[in-house]
């Protein structure tokens, strides 16, 4: 995952890339490294669509309700931008 500080650069000044927030609680997994699944619209429903390139869920990483005064104990997964990302292709199969 590319550094704090490269994320920000991507952002709006609602904190946001392509309408899609980078909530507080993500910050802290700035510059570490993770697996990830590419998101395939076709298992969102259709006001669930982020645009503007390719979006990524991390393994392991969940929302821990940050971004509510109240909390929330779901623990959905966040979206991950690519330009957030140091996205490596996958190893072939041997």
């Amino acid at each position: 995952m590319r550094s704090l500080a490269e994320i920000h650069a991507t952002l709006g000044p609602d904190g946001r890339l392509h309408g899609v927030p980078f909530q507080a609680g993500m910050e802290r997994h700035a510059g570490t490294r993770h697996g990830a699944t590419e998101l395939r619209h076709r298992s969102l429903a259709w006001w669930q669509h982020p645009t503007g390139g390719r979006w990524f869920i991390l393994h392991g990483l969940r929302c821990g309700g940050e971004p509510l005064a109240t909390g929330c104990d779901r623990g959905c997964a966040l979206l991950w931008h690519a330009s957030w990302l140091h996205v490596e292709p996958a190893a072939a199969p041997r």
